[in-house]
C-alpha cells in the first residue's frame, strides 16, 4: 500500500531531478548574483505554503483531481523550490560572500 508520504518523497526526488537538470542544461537561466538568487529562494519558500491549501482544494474536485493536483500544483512548486536552491548555491559558489 502506498501512502501520501511515499508519494511525496517520490515527487520530491523527481522535482529535485528536474531542478538539477534545469540548472545543468540551462546554466544562464535564472539568477546569477547572490542577492537575486537568495531573493528567488525566499520567493520559493513563500510558494510552498501556498501550494498545500491549493492542492487540498483541488483534490476534492473530482475523480482525477488528486493526480492533476500533484502534476499541476505540487510538482511545479517543488521543482521551483529545488531550482531556486540550486541557483542560490551556484551563485554563492561563483561569487561567495565577500565582505
Amino acid at each position: 500500500m502506498v501512502d501520501g508520504n511515499v508519494i511525496l518523497v517520490g515527487f520530491c526526488l523527481g522535482a529535485a531531478g528536474l531542478a538539477l537538470w534545469l540548472v545543468v542544461r540551462f546554466p544562464s537561466l535564472g539568477p546569477q548574483r547572490v542577492v537575486s538568487a537568495v531573493l528567488t529562494a525566499l520567493a520559493a519558500t513563500a510558494v510552498l505554503p501556498i501550494a498545500a491549501p491549493l492542492f487540498t482544494a483541488a483534490a476534492g474536485l473530482g475523480r482525477y483531481a488528486v493526480a492533476g493536483g500533484l502534476l499541476v500544483i505540487v510538482l511545479p512548486a517543488l521543482t521551483f523550490a529545488f531550482w531556486a536552491a540550486a541557483c542560490a548555491l551556484r551563485a554563492l559558489s561563483r561569487h561567495g560572500l565577500q565582505a
